[in-house]
């Protein structure tokens, strides 16, 4: 897949003047939140990392299967998809949940 990124823009909480946004910005293949303040980037290099929302990396991980692509899942769950199986993995106990074998490919989650 190409090289993509992301730009991550937070919002000020509260009733604060500063109206004035500055993204900040990373590479990732594909992106998605696992809580309200933790999101899951797919790298180049096939690993996922867990950000908060200043843009750290909290913790990486190697996926159980060659992960073309990454959707939300829930709460510290992330779907990970790969050529003909999609996986529910659950980041907090660092393992496969639900497995669902696709014969021909997965097309759309």
């Amino acid at each position: 897949q190409d090289n993509g990124c992301y730009d991550l823009f937070v919002g000020p909480n509260g009733a604060t003047s500063d109206s004035h946004l500055s993204p900040k910005q990373g590479n990732a293949q594909a992106v998605c939140f696992t809580a309200r303040n933790r999101f899951a980037a797919l790298q180049q290099s096939g690993s996922i990392g867990i950000y908060n929302l200043q843009n750290e990396l909290s913790k990486k991980f190697e996926p159980p299967v060659a992960t073309d692509f990454i959707f939300p899942g829930g709460n510290d769950r992330i779907l990970l998809k790969s050529e003909e199986k999609i996986l529910m993995w659950d980041l907090t106990k660092r393992k496969v949940i639900e497995e669902a074998v696709v014969p021909g490919g997965v097309r759309y989650v």
